[in-house]
């Protein structure tokens, strides 16, 4: 990278200090704004939900995180996570290729084609959906239950775990 292109950049570190990496300047706005919406929401929170969806096809994969929720109890979160696992098989058999998946969920940090634990620190899962549309492509939704550690900040919490920070970032900047 020239000179010239580093003066178009932010390091993401900047931003968060556990962020690594750099955007073009017109993302720092939006991912400044996202981050201290993210904040608001879950601030006074005892528990937060996200979701990890993961899509394979012919050409690649996208990641995504798609929604990040405050609960004030655990029951109200793992109802979440019950109609949210609803909402997206919905949204997948809508299309009739979708089917679902006899797959058995895995964790995130583990790499699906050797069953290898990847280092790191990751979250529990706590919700898990599988499809598949062809040999080619698949779908799956993992969500995630992170209780209050006592320090406050879920959004800290959160945004410590390996793993996510791209799609994590990427949630931050189109946020409404």
């Amino acid at each position: 990278m020239t000179a010239a292109n580093d003066d178009n950049m932010f390091s993401l570190s900047d931003v968060h200090p556990g962020f690594s990496g750099k955007l073009i300047l017109e993302c720092k706005g939006p991912l400044i704004s996202g981050l201290s919406s993210l904040r608001a929401k879950l601030a006074n929170k005892r528990f937060a939900v996200f979701d990890h969806v993961t899509e394979f096809d012919y050409d690649g994969v996208l990641t995504s995180v798609e929604c990040v929720r405050g609960f004030d109890d655990r029951a109200a979160a793992e109802r979440f996570i019950v109609d949210r696992v609803s909402e997206f098989t919905t949204e997948r058999l809508e299309d009739p290729r979708w089917k679902q998946a006899p797959v058995q969920p895995r964790e995130v940090n583990v790499l699906p084609a050797t069953g290898n634990l990847m280092p790191g620190r990751y979250p529990k899962q706590s919700g898990f959906a599988a499809f598949r549309a062809s040999e080619y492509e698949t779908a799956y939704l993992r969500l995630y239950i992170v209780e209050n550690n006592g320090t406050g900040d879920l959004t800290e919490q959160i945004l410590s775990f390996d793993g996510i920070q791209d799609d994590i970032v990427r949630y931050l900047m189109h946020r409404e």
